[in-house]
């Protein structure tokens, strides 16, 4: 594949996935496109309209066709000589995902404590917004900028790297 040229950005939707995107792949080539820039592609909260809200970085987004629906997207865009670029998730999370959750009813003992940049009150709790903590105070944890919803994630542990990059590192041993 060449280096790209002129991309062009696609944000997917529930309603405008990989199978919409592969249905238009000749107009874009057309156009004179060479490669397609895509918004997250990694599972996110449900009807997200922008991806980065990922719950869980080890699949692709179900909505938009999954695994199989990235490779047929994929070999579509590739039949019309068309690259992918995308649009990576890896240094934070929502909220809402089933390892920041453990955390919360787990403590300092889960696993995954360590995955996020947390700050422990000296009972093992963390400040949550909404819930125990004072809208002038920030919450016990790195954000995302300002976004409550979306917390940090420690990016130098080499286990949360291996684990963010699943869905990547597979993508490049496929050769998609």
């Amino acid at each position: 594949m060449s280096d790209p040229t002129s991309t062009y950005r696609v944000q997917l939707t529930p309603d405008f996935g990989f199978a919409e995107l592969a249905g238009i792949a000749g107009y874009l080539r057309d156009l004179g496109v060479s490669h397609v820039y895509l918004s997250p592609i990694l599972q996110s909260t449900p009807e997200s309209r922008h991806g980065y809200d990922v719950v869980d970085h080890s699949r692709i987004r179900e909505e938009f066709g999954g695994a199989k629906g990235f490779r047929e997207l994929a070999e579509r865009l590739s039949a019309h000589d068309l690259g992918i670029v995308l649009d990576l998730v890896p240094n934070h999370m929502n909220t809402d995902n089933p390892l920041f959750q453990r955390v919360l009813r787990e403590g300092p003992g889960s696993p995954y404590a360590r995955w996020f940049d947390l700050d422990w009150r000296a009972d093992g709790t963390i400040a949550v917004p909404g819930v125990n903590v004072d809208f002038r105070q920030g919450p016990g944890y790195r954000r995302f900028f300002d976004v409550s919803s979306l917390i940090g994630l420690r990016v130098e542990d080499p286990e949360v790297i291996a684990a963010t990059h699943e869905v990547i590192f597979w993508l490049l041993d496929e050769g998609l």
